[in-house]
């Protein structure tokens, strides 16, 4: 999918989202509820997609990174290294690293320090768990909103080899939708259900797809545009 024209980019970063918060929560809503707390589950539908956008991020990561580094551009060379390498994690710790799909048994030792008793790092400690994961977050607010508003109004002033590397401006949009979502799942009780069973879960499928798209803009879309074609 290229995402050059105006009606691509709120197509994916807007209404594809805001599509999938209202599907979702519809589902939640009518199915069964055991269906839904298997979805949601370890091992369920929603770390499935999260497992396939991680590694998509991956990927697209990687070619722009293998790109830049073609063309001399060691600083986004770098950066898009190290989003393939963070994406890489999320994939395989998704699925604790093969372990869903090849059912092998969790070493005793490994167990005992594993909160889910599986193959993965991010049961183990917040540090590898919690804290990326607020780092996304941050990263995603000042990525989208905090820099781009800088600079707008000039408070700050920045390489052009910088803000090439931020994301499409309609990304904001996407972070108002992720920080109403992120709200609404600490509502109460709706009196039968939360508003979703595993908003965390929600949460989570929202940063991995920020990712991705972030990834797909620069591969396929007008970011591509932003950064120098040679040295």
């Amino acid at each position: 999918m290229y995402l050059t024209s105006t009606r691509a980019r709120w197509l994916s970063w807007v209404v594809l989202p805001l599509v999938f918060l209202v599907g979702w929560f519809v589902t939640e809503h009518t199915a069964p509820l055991h269906w839904v707390q298997w979805a949601v589950s370890e091992n369920g539908v929603m770390e499935l997609v999260h497992f396939v956008l991680a590694l998509m991020a991956c990927a697209a990561c990687s070619m722009q990174a293998c790109k830049q580094q073609r063309l001399g551009h060691h600083l986004a060379s770098v950066w898009f290294f190290l989003f393939a390498a963070g994406s890489f994690y999320i994939a395989g710790e998704e699925v604790s690293w093969g372990q869903w799909f090849f059912e092998w048994e969790t070493p005793e030792q490994w167990h005992a320090h594993n909160d889910q008793g599986e193959t993965n790092l991010h049961n183990v400690t917040p540090w590898l768990d919690q804290k990326p994961r607020s780092l996304l977050e941050i990263g995603m607010i000042f990525g989208s909103w905090v820099i781009p508003l800088m600079l707008h109004y000039r408070l700050l002033t920045l390489p052009h080899a910088l803000t090439a590397l931020l994301p499409s401006r309609e990304s904001a949009y996407f972070v108002g939708l992720f920080l109403i979502t992120k709200k609404l799942d600490k509502l109460p009780d709706m009196g039968f259900r939360h508003f979703f069973e595993r908003g965390s879960e929600v949460l989570e499928t929202l940063i991995y797809y920020y990712i991705l798209m972030y990834a797909l803009s620069f591969v396929f879309g007008e970011r591509a545009r932003a950064l120098p074609s040679k040295p």
